[in-house]
């Protein structure tokens, strides 16, 4: 997928009435009100927004082997949230950025590879996995818990580099096998 850097412009404006002899006076007032902070411009005052693509780049397409780390990213990912829940109740909520947007059947794709619809242990796709300590008790599990309503869309860098495809076909692959990796923890 190419990479495009596209410049936004937004210009404030505000019209403000000076009491003055003529026209070049007037300016000067406005010029010095505005240079001694006596009129600040605010969002209130936006005027008007360009969107084009940046003048160093080729027709909006970023040049190969140019840096753009510096640049800010607009991401379209998905952040997934995933609970643990001890067996004493205390709860982790977990998080994973992941790139592109998830259509409902991927969702659905998911939460039915999930041991009974709901369960999942995250290592076993590549997901991180917080608990409540850094120390396990009697309490902990393997298992997480995850629900269709956990997708939601974002723009954030993601956190690993797998497609909804290939995140689909993980969890489809660990169907009827989560207990497996529960044996191992």
């Amino acid at each position: 997928m190419a990479k495009f850097a596209i410049r936004i412009k937004e210009t404030l404006a505000r019209t403000v009435i000076v009491d003055s002899d003529d026209l070049d006076e007037a300016m000067q007032k406005v010029e010095n009100a505005v240079s001694e902070n006596n009129i600040i411009l605010t969002s209130d005052d936006f005027d008007e927004r360009e969107i084009f693509p940046a003048a160093w780049s080729k027709n909006g397409k970023v040049p190969e082997n140019k840096d753009v780390s510096f640049y800010e990213h607009l991401y379209e990912t998905t952040c997934i949230y995933y609970l643990y829940r001890d067996a004493d109740n205390y709860k982790k909520i977990n998080r994973i950025i992941v790139p592109g947007r998830y259509t409902d059947d991927q969702i659905n794709e998911i939460i039915s590879s999930l041991s009974e619809g709901q369960w999942f242990i995250p290592s076993m796709v590549g997901f991180p996995e917080e608990k409540i300590d850094d120390k396990e008790t009697d309490a902990d599990h393997p298992w997480f818990e995850l629900e269709a309503s956990d997708f939601e869309p974002s723009n954030e860098k993601p956190d690993i580099d797998k497609s909804p495809e290939e995140i689909v076909a993980l969890f489809k692959s660990m169907k009827g096998h989560w207990e497996e990796g529960a044996l191992l923890c």
